[in-house]
């Protein structure tokens, strides 16, 4: 009978992270500061070594704190460098027959995590293949790991109006007496802070648990993961969650949002609402875009940039020249606007809209160069004493979004099955009407990492 390795990832920010904050601080005032309902953020959970009460807010002045990501040079680049993966592995996923025309979402930062627990307990061609796709050479297990660390850590106490989780599981097979390997679930807890359970997987309650987990994490936008079919042979179960709800740092009014016409790029002309403001942090022009940069939260660290294709350019014209370079030259435009309380005068048309997308990643990731975590070659021996000759069966990812006048809402969803063989325009008021369709991507400021990217259609 085959034997299954399951690994589930949901992709939305929210909160919950391990200790070790490495962060600079301000002080903002706490009367601006907007919040969301039940903003339970890591920080709220004492999980913050710099902060052991959970307090975001200075004793002395009753002032938030808002904290900047540190990293170091070789963090830096590798940021740099999955943000590359990042836009790589979007370009290839649009290409599919089933995204033609089709609003979707992702979060490839979610992918990130799910490959690097795999890498955790790959060893030989399976690990290089892995690192490779990720952009790290063959021996830098550990910088992807820290990466990780970093990230989880520090990421969802930035900025306390800003709800954020990222959160990862281990479960094993009770029924088939699975175990984890010593160090991969220490190196799974320290740098991927995995919860691990153990359950028969052969119940039904234990399809229950690891549902209601995900459910939880993602505060029900991805409700389930896995189904019994799926679980019932298998042997180990990993998920990452990844949850992000976030509001505008100046909110559209709804009283502005309009019924609008719309164009998609088939040329079907439709009716959506149309929010309206008059600002943003960041407006320039690439090749073949307009982007237009909006920000959340009392800190301004995290940003939605907008990618608007000119007449005569599609999606895929813009998706063909983005790069990590390039968001890096929209970062650092804003972060001088930010920087110094400046917005700049636009008047922007956005849909109010909700996306929900499945994929299949098979063929895509073995096709950008990783085939081997598909093949029975063995490589996956550092998971479990018990489990031999595992290869990955399936890798799937759900994900889902909502961009309303309040702000923004995200999550994800990616699991992961394993078998074994046994430029500025000018004007007075310049314009950005997201009135076809576009490309959109959600980055957090300090890090510089892109935790979200998707493409609206208009349906």
């Amino acid at each position: 009978m085959k034997n299954y390795l399951i690994f589930a990832m949901s992709l939305i920010m929210s909160a919950g992270m391990m200790t070790g904050c490495s962060s600079d601080e301000e002080v903002v005032k706490e009367s601006e500061v907007v919040r969301p309902d039940d903003n339970k953020t890591a920080q709220d959970e004492g999980k913050n070594n710099d902060n052991p009460n959970g307090d975001t807010t200075d004793p002395n002045t009753g002032s938030v704190v808002v904290r900047s990501i540190s990293l170091t040079d070789s963090q830096k680049e590798a940021v740099i460098r999955n943000n590359d993966f990042t836009f790589d592995f979007y370009r290839a996923l649009s290409k599919t027959e089933g995204l033609k025309g089709k609003s979707n979402v992702v979060s490839p930062l979610s992918l990130t995590y799910v490959l690097g627990m795999l890498n955790a307990g790959a060893t030989g061609q399976t690990s290089c293949e892995i690192l490779k796709l990720l952009g790290y050479g063959n021996n830098d297990s550990q910088a992807l790991n820290d990466l990780c660390k970093e990230l989880i850590d520090n990421a969802p106490i930035v900025d306390e109006s800003v709800k954020l989780r990222l959160a990862d599981l281990v479960a094993t097979a009770s029924n088939q007496s699975i175990t984890l390997a010593d160090d991969y679930s220490k190196t799974v807890k320290d740098y991927y802070d995995g919860e691990a359970v153990s359950l028969d997987f052969t119940s039904q309650s234990a399809v229950d648990f690891i549902n209601g987990w995900c459910s939880e994490k993602t505060e029900g936008m991805i409700p389930s993961i896995v189904s019994k079919d799926n679980l019932v042979a298998s042997l180990l179960v990993l998920l990452n969650t990844v949850y992000f709800n976030a509001p505008w740092t100046h909110p559209f009014d709804k009283a502005e949002t309009k019924d609008m016409e719309f164009t998609r790029e088939d040329g079907v002309k439709v009716t959506l609402p149309m929010m309206h403001r008059e600002d943003a942090v960041y407006l320039g022009s690439e090749n073949a875009c307009q982007v237009l940069g909006l920000s959340y939260g009392e800190g301004q660290r995290w940003t939605m940039y907008i990618l608007l294709p000119y007449e005569g350019k599609t999606v895929d014209d813009v998706l063909a020249g983005l790069s990590a370079k390039r968001l890096e030259r929209f970062a650092e435009s804003t972060s001088k606007f930010v920087e110094n309380g400046k917005s700049t005068a636009v008047d922007v048309l956005l849909p109010r809209f909700k996306s929900e997308s499945s994929n299949l990643l098979n063929e895509m990731i073995a096709g950008m160069g990783a085939p081997s975590m598909f093949k029975p070659m063995n490589e996956f021996t550092g998971m479990s004493p018990q489990a031999k000759d595992l290869f990955v069966g399936l890798i799937k990812q759900n994900a889902a979004i909502e961009v309303s006048e309040a702000g923004t809402e995200a999550a994800a969803a990616t699991i992961v099955t394993m078998l074994t063989s046994d430029g500025i325009h000018t004007g007075s008021v310049p314009t950005f009407h997201a009135d076809h369709p576009f490309v959109y991507l959600i980055q957090e400021a300090s890090s510089g990492a892109v935790f979200f990217i998707g493409t609206y259609q208009g349906k």
